[in-house]
């Protein structure tokens, strides 16, 4: 008797330490796998299936940006986003989303090139216009990770403005550091 209970708990004791060394692997491969990023996990957008997934991260760029009160990089993620909209693939687009993207495209450019020269308080202005444009977009394209609609309260003399965000943490790009958590997720975009 006194043999069997030596075995089972040998043999507990190997499956309990296979399974952590599974888990270790498993940590220690994801840690290698994945790029380094200097944003937090919560604040990088994944890759979506929609052919706007480049304008989409680039939109996230600008938004850390004004989050951090960084004129100089949301001016960098701005120009990206010109880049990314006027290479857009259209070829694989439905004709609903040929129409929504010929119908915000223009507005899309004009405000990200506003952004580029700007301080940041205008920035900030045609950050909002820039998310009016892109959130019809992203109603017909969707993604396959949620996006959310945020919404500030306070900003522009308490007029209120809405953002597109990738976590249901509130990192508010209207304020920055002022007032970095101030908003609410109004809408869960799938």
């Amino acid at each position: 008797m006194k043999s069997v209970f030596v075995t089972a708990f040998a043999a507990m004791l190997f499956i309990a330490t296979a399974c952590n060394n599974s888990a270790d692997h498993s940590a220690h491969q994801a840690e290698t796998t994945e790029p380094a990023t200097e944003q937090p996990a919560s604040s990088s957008l994944n890759p979506v299936s929609t052919p706007l997934k480049e304008v989409y991260a680039h939109y996230h760029h600008i938004s850390f940006a004004l989050a951090k009160d960084d004129a100089a990089e949301t001016s960098n993620g701005a120009k990206a986003l010109q880049v990314a909209i006027a290479e857009v693939d259209k070829s694989g687009m439905t004709p609903e989303q040929q129409q929504a993207l010929a119908t915000q495209e223009a507005a899309l450019q004009e405000h990200a090139a506003a952004i580029v020269n700007a301080g940041i308080e205008e920035q900030r202005k045609h950050y909002e216009k820039l998310g009016e444009s892109l959130y019809p977009l992203v109603k017909v394209f969707g993604s396959d990770k949620p996006l959310y609609k945020a919404y500030c309260p306070m900003a522009f003399d308490n007029k209120g403005a809405s953002w597109i965000s990738t976590s249901k943490e509130i990192n508010n790009p209207y304020f920055g550091e002022k007032m970095l958590t101030c908003g609410e997720i109004q809408e869960e975009i799938k």
